[in-house]
């Protein structure tokens, strides 16, 4: 029986490794989806209209109607609270979005 090829084992890793990840996600892909648009729109009010207006972000009724409609657990909640702090974090100053990160995460420098 031949060996398969190096593209071949390749590419089965990656199948492998996608469906691990898949796997171990916290959050559904809509869940996903929605916290990157929340992400950019924390970033937005922070950089342009400050604290109150980026936690008013979380209290908002669309997202208060939504949050437990994606995730009962409340740990996508807890996902926008952080990404909420990291936004006003960065919008005063970027070290101390360092602070708000896991150790194993790193900071993307523009």
């Amino acid at each position: 029986m031949p060996t398969p090829s190096r593209s071949a084992r390749r590419n089965a890793h990656k199948r492998v490794a996608r469906s691990l990840k898949a796997a171990e996600a916290p959050h559904s892909e809509l869940s996903c989806r929605w916290l990157t648009h929340w992400r950019a729109e924390a970033q937005r009010r922070a950089r342009r209209l400050g604290a109150p207006a980026a936690w008013r972000l979380l209290h908002e009724p669309a997202v208060v109607a939504l949050l437990p409609r994606l995730d009962p657990t409340g740990e996508l909640a807890a996902d926008l609270a952080r990404v909420i702090a990291e936004a006003l974090a960065a919008a005063c100053d970027r070290r101390l979005v360092r602070g708000c990160r896991p150790v194993a995460l790193p900071v993307k420098q523009r």
